[in-house]
């Protein structure tokens, strides 16, 4: 998260009464012509307490994208069966990755 979010108490991005607090976040996705989704579990966020906007930093957003979309590029190619849809827990990919780079 970014340091001015963590020194104070900062109000909702959509204007409402709430403050964004932290939290861990369940995201799905899928792309339009592959007959696959993923489910990525405990991604770190923050979510405001009012109407409940979630919002990612980009680093954040960044690891789950290069992880889901060779993914969902499986799920594209003709003449493979891959697994309709599948689920995995941030912390477990990101530790993964970081080691690989």
């Amino acid at each position: 998260m970014s340091k001015k979010l963590k020194q104070e108490k900062t109000r909702c991005l959509k204007g409402c009464t709430g403050h964004l607090v932290s939290a861990f976040i369940t995201e799905t996705y899928s792309r339009h012509g592959s007959r696959m989704a993923v489910t990525v579990t405990g991604i770190p966020a923050v979510e405001c307490s009012v109407c409940h906007e979630r919002l990612t930093d980009l680093s954040t957003f960044g690891e789950v994208e290069r992880f889901v979309h060779p993914l969902l590029a499986l799920g594209q190619t003709k003449g493979r069966l891959p697994l309709p849809h599948v689920t995995i827990e941030f912390p477990q990919f990101a530790s993964v990755q970081r080691r690989s780079a």
